[in-house]
């Protein structure tokens, strides 16, 4: 909302703006070591908004939204950098070529590995692992696969199972080595996405959301609604599931002021969106957001929106956009015929319907006229 992206991050002159301060640069003033491992997309127009001028220690990864797996190559470059200190520019950042033809889910557990056995167990340490999985393309090495060529069917599923299978390996190494060097049991580990699964608008690679209603880049539940999971044994002693409201925005304040236990000052970052959710989240207790703005779905599935969430109430504007509108038969039908959908408003009660299945607009005036 405040940097007018509602597309994906163009190949441009862009990146976050340099005013901006990030969670490891909070983290870093309290002294924990940064290193981040994966997926920018952030910018690299300049040297200054790569990760190493925004507070990372290290980076190893690519700049950009999506690459071939094996041979690290998006719209025609070769993109996947070594960058080991702070400020790493010219003459110091270098193309990692050795890694041609090798897997980039295995290469980015193994990078992690390396960072935590000559990592000082004595000193706080903030991970960023970006896992380029289960992004398309829809590429994985065949072992991946095997497992599934009589249990899934779909070819297009079974490779995505083959996907999931890499990167559940790779967090499985991760957390091994934090334990063998001593440091698990004082960890926070989080398992997050920034939106749900592609189906088969927007990049779609054989997700599924079910029972939730539509994908990526669309403003239904299952283009919006993601799947986190936190373990952190020194707060959590009890598996439990969340039921809360929470946006992403919330992780850094949540993460610095909560996890971490420093204050952000005034003046430290620009106004924050987010909340610190982080005494909730770990005591399973009701959630301080009890609002969210979802803005407009993506240019790939169509300008729709805005929809707002206030409670358990969700009202979208028009539609939520995507193959969660129609099915891919009425989509071409629509458009050979040039048909439009309306924008009406629709209301859901996501308690009693996440699916968003029922539209409940009208039954509730003072409902609808609150979110109007």
């Amino acid at each position: 909302l405040h940097t007018g992206i509602n597309d994906w991050i163009p190949n441009k002159a862009y990146g976050l703006p340099l005013g901006e301060t990030t969670l490891p640069q909070l983290l870093s003033t309290a002294g924990y070591k940064c290193h981040a491992v994966g997926k920018w997309h952030l910018g690299f127009f300049k040297t200054e908004y790569t990760p190493t001028f925004r507070g990372f220690d290290s980076f190893y990864g690519y700049y950009e939204g999506s690459e071939d797996y094996f041979k690290h190559v998006t719209s025609g470059g070769f993109d996947l950098h070594r960058e080991s200190q702070p400020r790493c520019g010219p003459g110091c950042t270098q193309l990692a070529w050795q890694d041609v033809d090798q897997y980039s889910t295995n290469l980015f557990a193994d990078e992690a590995l390396r960072i935590i056995d000559r990592h000082n167990a004595s000193e706080p340490l903030f991970l960023y692992q970006a896992w380029q999985g289960v992004h398309a393309p829809r590429q994985v090495p065949e072992h991946y696969v095997e497992p599934y060529l009589h249990r899934i069917n779909d070819t297009a599923r079974r490779a995505f199972a083959g996907m999931v299978t890499a990167v559940d390996e790779g967090i499985g190494n991760i957390t091994k080595a934090l334990e063998e060097k001593g440091m698990l049991a004082n960890s926070v580990v989080i398992v997050t996405t920034d939106n749900g699964g592609p189906i088969v608008d927007c990049a779609g690679i054989g997700a599924s959301n079910r029972p939730l209603r539509g994908g990526k880049c669309s403003l239904w539940e299952g283009g919006t609604r993601g799947t986190s999971l936190l373990f952190a044994p020194r707060y959590v002693h009890q598996n439990f599931v969340w039921q809360g409201l929470m946006h992403g925005a919330d992780w850094l304040p949540t993460l610095v002021e909560g996890a971490a236990e420093q204050r952000i000052l005034p003046g430290t970052t620009k106004p924050l969106d987010g909340m610190n959710v982080w005494k909730q989240l770990i005591g399973n207790s009701p959630s301080p957001r009890h609002e969210l703005y979802y803005g407009i779905s993506d240019s790939s599935v169509g300008h729709h929106g805005p929809a707002l969430r206030s409670g358990h109430w969700k009202l979208i504007v028009g539609t939520g956009g995507g193959s969660g509108d129609h099915p891919h038969w009425w989509r071409n039908f629509s458009k050979l015929l040039n048909l439009t959908d309306d924008h009406r408003p629709r209301l859901f009660n996501l308690q009693e319907d996440p699916e968003e299945r029922c539209e409940v607009i009208g039954q509730d005036e003072r409902v609808s006229s609150m979110l109007s």
